[in-house]
């Protein structure tokens, strides 16, 4: 193992251990709570580089790390899949599997030096580009889900006599769709939109 002979085995092994726990923690816990004000702003003004650069060192002192690693630890690899399980790599460097302490140095701070904040800011730019559209759709739907449960709300506080009007597919309310800003029902399937006034039989 190359990398082994050329760091030896302890540095290795944490860092092997270091991006398994760190992934569970921006799977978990990070892009959660980046995405979260989706429901509430419509559109993304997070700076998620910035953020993560900042925040990535908690991984190691959130309260699930432990589990994160022991669970990282049982996996194995796919059928199909040649590459080594996170086990047999730490093994392999014969270091104790181990929960690595907190780093104290945020290796693109030493790599990138004075560049670090402006490449940062071109990657949260892009970022907040590339999730427009989805960003969006998030914040709509988010609109419509408030304004059904409000209308569910008033129902049962009002009866069910004054129930709101619900569209052929018998999902969305028509008040949910105005309070999105919508014309027509988003729910998968249904092209239903608000109809017009009835006119009168002659």
């Amino acid at each position: 193992m190359l990398a082994r002979v050329a760091m030896g085995p302890k540095p290795v092994a944490e860092g092997l251990m270091i991006m398994a726990v760190q992934q569970r923690y921006l799977d978990e816990v990070f892009w959660p709570r980046m995405l979260r004000p989706a429901h509430t702003e419509p559109v993304p003004t997070g700076r998620p580089f910035r953020d993560m650069r900042l925040q990535m060192r908690e991984a190691f002192v959130h309260p699930k790390a432990e589990h994160w690693l022991r669970d990282a630890l049982r996996r194995v690899p796919a059928p199909g899949d040649t590459h080594p399980s996170l086990r047999e790599r730490i093994q392999a460097t014969e270091a104790p599997p181990l929960l690595p302490a907190r780093p104290l140095h945020c290796a693109a701070d030493a790599l990138c030096a004075k560049a670090l904040p402006k490449w940062l800011h071109w990657a949260d730019e892009q970022w907040r580009k590339d999730v427009e559209i989805t960003w969006a759709t998030r914040y709509r739907l988010a609109r419509r889900d408030a304004a059904l449960l409000q209308d569910l709300a008033q129902e049962e506080a009002h009866g069910p006599g004054l129930a709101p009007r619900i569209c052929c597919c018998g999902h969305a309310p028509l008040g949910a769709w105005r309070a999105a800003g919508l014309r027509a029902c988003r729910w998968s399937g249904c092209c239903a939109s608000i109809p017009k006034k009835a006119s009168p039989v002659t």
